[in-house]
């Protein structure tokens, strides 16, 4: 297997598990567990930082903390 297509593969499944744990997330943000949403995005967020990882990091600092010194970082990167 070529350099250039292992390389596109293992983007294509990085991206799909990032999005996935964005949503996982999301879907614990919905169901009051914020802490571990919050626990979930920032270490999605060391991973990889992504404008929908930060985004939603950001939003769920603003939503649930409160804390616009942590989300206003992230809004500018």
């Amino acid at each position: 297997m070529s350099k250039y297509r292992k390389s596109w593969i293992s983007e294509f499944f990085e991206r799909r598990i990032q999005m996935s744990l964005n949503k996982k997330a999301l879907q614990l943000f919905e169901n009051n567990q914020y802490d571990e949403a919050i626990l979930l995005l920032e270490n999605v967020v060391k991973a990889e930082r992504t404008v929908q990882s930060l985004n939603n990091l950001a939003f769920m600092y603003l939503y649930e903390e409160e804390d616009v010194n942590r989300a206003k970082p992230l809004l500018e990167e």
